[in-house]
């Protein structure tokens, strides 16, 4: 059975990182589960290979693994991985990991090429990332105001 990655992206119109920490300030913008393939590097810098989960070295350091979910996830995501978790607590299949979350600004910084010899303009997440900057420039808001919550779905 292949490995599916679930996630959303959020975005805060609070400028304030305090306020944003806040219950219900963070709203949906899209579910990202269809976009990305299981078998990406940039899977792997961002929140790890699942093969590596166990192992004390893997091939490259995530940036952003098991970070857990925010405190105050947005509606959608919240109630995708609450119908997640409650399938997976009835069915006790061990489906379910490597829940984390990472803001835009994050990514910003990376140099792909040169830290990961990756051109991230040719992947997925790339066009996605592509995506995202135009929402950004069209909402008028940071990158640390836009957040991904993603998990990995066996």
């Amino acid at each position: 059975m292949p490995i599916d990655i679930n996630g959303w992206i959020e975005y805060s119109p609070y400028t304030n990182e305090q306020e944003r920490k806040e219950e219900y300030t963070w709203f949906t913008w899209m579910d990202v589960s269809s976009f990305i393939r299981f078998n990406v590097n940039v899977n792997w810098v961002i929140f790890g290979n699942p093969r590596d989960f166990q192992s004390e070295l893997p091939d490259v350091i995530p940036i952003a693994k098991n970070r857990g979910l925010p405190n105050n996830l947005s509606y959608f995501p919240n109630l995708d991985v609450t119908e997640d978790i409650e399938y997976e607590k009835k069915n006790c299949n061990n489906e379910i990991f490597g829940f984390t979350h990472f803001y835009f600004s994050e990514i910003d910084r990376i140099d792909w090429l040169e830290s990961y010899q990756i051109d991230i303009d040719k992947t997925e997440w790339g066009k996605l990332f592509a995506l995202t900057k135009e929402f950004q420039r069209l909402k008028k808001i940071q990158s640390n105001q836009i957040r991904f919550t993603v998990w990995y779905n066996w």
